[in-house]
């Protein structure tokens, strides 16, 4: 499948590529982890390709998949950026993006997401955040 990836990227890119989002453990497909060789495949060549690794972790994030806590743990990368929701505020239309400053200081920040989070919804993340720890 990584041959068939980079073939597919060959053909349809310069060489360059912005970014792979990735869902490391398919939610909605039936809760099914991606294969950690596959995944790494993948990190791999998104890296050698020079774009940013993101992992959504909206379903996977924030100990529903168990101790590990994060989908992409499971896959042995580490990803530039991770999305998550759902379960940051126990259900409570919330959502975060964690990533490394330079990547965040680089973003224009003249928007309001839609779940960016109340006084409410940051008092219920804080508490997700204390039961985990």
């Amino acid at each position: 499948m990584i041959k068939d990836a980079e073939e597919q990227l060959d053909c349809s890119t310069n060489g360059k590529l912005a970014g792979l989002w990735l869902e490391p453990i398919m939610g909605a497909g039936g809760v099914i982890p991606l294969d950690p060789k596959y995944v790494q495949g993948l990190h791999k060549m998104v890296k050698r390709m020079g774009g940013l690794y993101i992992s959504d972790e909206v379903q996977s994030g924030f100990g529903r998949i168990g101790k590990e806590v994060w989908g992409y743990k499971w896959q042995g990368v580490t990803p530039d950026i991770v999305i998550m929701a759902k379960a940051i505020a126990n259900a409570t239309p919330f959502s975060a993006v964690a990533t490394r400053r330079e990547i965040a200081d680089s973003l224009h920040h003249d928007y309001f997401p839609t779940f960016a989070g109340g006084p409410l919804e940051c008092r219920l993340g804080m508490e997700v955040l204390d039961i985990i720890k």
